[in-house]
């Protein structure tokens, strides 16, 4: 998908929800964002080309599932 996209920016938040200051811009075009737990990200991104595009989320529970087998996964459609 970065191939598809051209990142317009990219806000780190301390925590979710209205008002949460952001603590991080990321600059460029990037191919994996790590958010730790109770973070939250606004990706905006605009598209250079058309195609379905799966997100999917490959870190591993403590169960030893990954949180895609555990229903976080996406897809975004470019038309």
């Amino acid at each position: 998908m970065v191939k598809a996209i051209k990142s317009s920016h990219v806000s780190v938040a301390e925590y979710f929800g209205k008002g949460a200051p952001i603590i991080a811009k990321v600059v460029g075009t990037p191919a994996e964002i790590e958010i730790f737990p109770g973070g939250a990200i606004e990706w905006e991104f605009l598209a250079v080309s058309q195609g379905k595009f799966e997100m999917i989320c490959d870190v591993k529970d403590k169960t030893g599932k990954t949180h895609t087998e555990m229903g976080m996964k996406g897809t975004i459609i470019i038309r």
